[in-house]
């Protein structure tokens, strides 16, 4: 009988496995895998899978006689606790690069958030001499430990906070993600009630790879928010996360919007084909994406138009970012030797919540400005309405 409860319970954790192994598949291959959001799935994806095979095995070897099984079953079983740990903060971590555009906020809860894995690291190592988190007796057979409701709240805590910040924030979230989140905490939330009151039935670690296929299918396959050419976000992207931002920005999130048109594309497109101006399409997104990796969100809005929204910490702030965009393309320039030459024309103005603009009359403002720029051939110059 029991030998068939463990064939069962591989069974499952197989299934889990072929499908993360199907979303990692999709994920790591999407065109937004540069995105922070992406990053984070992806990591989610992999702790999820080494969490699941370290459950497996501990289900395999649970009463299994020999010494050496006896230590492999307790490194699986300390390893196993912090990825447990790992996997519901990297969580908290994704939910807030959603509901959160501004990563400067999420600073002290990083360094919070290692400081609890590393202490949860070291209270299941140590239990291999003092039983706190759990111990193995001398039938290999898994026991928990004093602490271990105590570390079982711990760690699925994280999944609350992080749905504490999906309502905190759900009028903000459109509501096909909204969905997708609210969802993801459940599976694991009653697999894992279910599993802490029964022990040996194995359900939180399939259920949070259905609730990774949930996510996948509302949030991370949503390719209609990708630009298909260049593989940086699109405007329907940009318009949302706009919204956002205009909506958080009285919570002192600060931001500004630029508008970059690149110069003398149509004269590529003409002169060389469709295939030269499509190349230096990617190549200026690249640029942009990679030079606002951490300080920005990009898309392409339109044709040869990009548009960024900066995180700034004072508004005056955008005169450095839009020079500092000057000199990448420069360097660029310098560094590859190409039958075009990359420079581009910027619009740019800081949003100010006391002005009371929406996202379509912040744009027009923005967009009258690269105007300016336009007028005059080489003028670089900065133009913004009222800055602080």
């Amino acid at each position: 009988m029991l030998h068939i409860k463990v064939l069962q319970a591989v069974d499952i954790y197989a299934l889990s496995l072929i499908i993360l192994a199907v979303i990692g598949f999709k994920s790591w291959n999407a065109p937004k895998e540069k995105m922070t959001q992406t990053r984070l799935f992806s990591a989610l994806i992999v702790l999820t899978a080494l969490t699941s095979i370290l459950d497996a095995v501990t289900v395999v070897l649970d009463g299994v006689p020999g010494k050496p099984v006896r230590l492999v079953l307790q490194l699986a079983v300390a390893i196993g606790y912090s990825l447990q740990m790992s996997v519901c903060v990297m969580w908290s971590r994704y939910v807030r690069a959603i509901v959160y555009p501004d990563p400067k906020r999420s600073g002290w809860k990083i360094y919070l958030e290692n400081a609890i894995i590393i202490v949860v690291s070291v209270v299941a190592i140590s239990s291999f001499w003092n039983g706190l988190l759990f111990s193995v007796d001398q039938n290999n057979i898994y026991h928990r430990g004093p602490l271990f409701p105590a570390a079982a709240l711990l760690t699925f805590s994280f999944l609350f906070v992080g749905y504490a910040d999906v309502m905190r924030n759900r009028t903000y979230v459109d509501r096909h993600t909204l969905f997708a989140l609210l969802c993801f905490a459940l599976p694991p939330a009653i697999g894992g009630f279910v599993q802490g009151l029964f022990y040996g039935v194995c359900l939180l670690w399939p259920s949070m790879s259905l609730s990774l296929l949930i996510v996948y299918i509302g949030i991370q396959n949503d390719q209609l928010m990708i630009d298909e050419l260049t593989g940086i976000n699109n405007r329907r992207s940009f318009d949302r996360t706009l919204s956002r931002r205009i909506s958080t920005a009285r919570n002192g999130n600060r931001f500004g919007v630029m508008l970059i048109d690149i110069d003398n594309f149509r004269s590529v497109n003409d002169r060389f084909g469709h295939g030269e101006a499509d190349d230096m399409l990617r190549t200026f997104a690249r640029i942009l994406d990679y030079h606002f990796k951490d300080t920005g969100f990009v898309a392409r809005y339109g044709g040869d138009e990009f548009a960024v929204i900066v995180n700034l910490d004072r508004y005056d702030e955008l005169d450095a970012v839009r020079n500092s965009v000057h000199s990448r393309l420069e360097e660029w320039n310098q560094k590859n030797k190409r039958k075009w030459h990359l420079s581009a024309s910027i619009g740019c103005a800081p949003y100010i919540p006391s002005d009371g603009l929406t996202a379509d009359e912040l744009l027009v403002q923005v967009d009258k400005l690269l105007c300016f720029t336009r007028i005059i051939p080489g003028e670089r110059r900065f133009r913004a309405g009222r800055r602080l």
